[in-house]
């Protein structure tokens, strides 16, 4: 295995109005339904950025694909990697948002550690599963800036005590 990089990429994800607001009056059902609230935000270097909101969570991974295709045919040897996917709900129950970053590596963790400081805003403390993708293990700490209690898993269908106290995640 190559020598893993320990540069962290201290990224603040603090974006008001990522996502409408969720009633408490509206199902769980409606919500899966809900247009847009499939989000993908990617790393790219230093900074963060949304990459885009989609219908369903096959819709958001094509576009990301479709972004391949094309750095492909433009010839770049970078590729957006899908490192996590976290869910609003135990056992992978409404999906969003999913963590990307660009690398010419399928395994890009065993390179380097990707950090996200804060969740976006409207994902803060709403996190109770998750799936790390592409050789990745996720750490999810209850505090911003990965400090406080944690939780380290590849696939967790429960976050235990940090179980809707997710406020910034790394994966290595």
């Amino acid at each position: 295995m190559a020598k893993r990089s320990w540069k962290v990429l201290m990224v603040g994800l603090i974006i008001v109005g990522l996502l409408p607001s969720l009633s408490t009056a509206t199902t769980s059902a409606q919500e899966a339904d809900r247009p847009g609230g499939h989000c993908v935000l990617s790393s790219d270097g230093p900074d963060s950025y949304l990459y885009g909101c989609f219908a369903s969570e096959q819709e958001a991974l094509d576009a990301v694909q479709s972004g391949n295709d094309a750095a492909a045919r433009s010839g770049s040897a970078l590729a957006n990697i899908v490192i996590g996917v976290a869910y609003e709900y135990t056992n992978y129950q409404r999906y969003t948002p999913s963590f990307t970053v660009q690398s010419n590596y399928a395994n890009p963790c065993d390179y380097e550690t990707y950090g996200y400081g804060t969740m976006p805003a409207d994902w803060n403390d709403r996190v109770s599963s998750i799936r790390a993708y592409s050789g990745c293990i996720a750490s999810l700490y209850d505090l911003a800036y990965f400090s406080g209690e944690s939780a380290v898993c590849q696939y967790c269908t429960s976050l235990g005590s940090v179980d809707n106290r997710v406020s910034s995640i790394r994966f290595t």
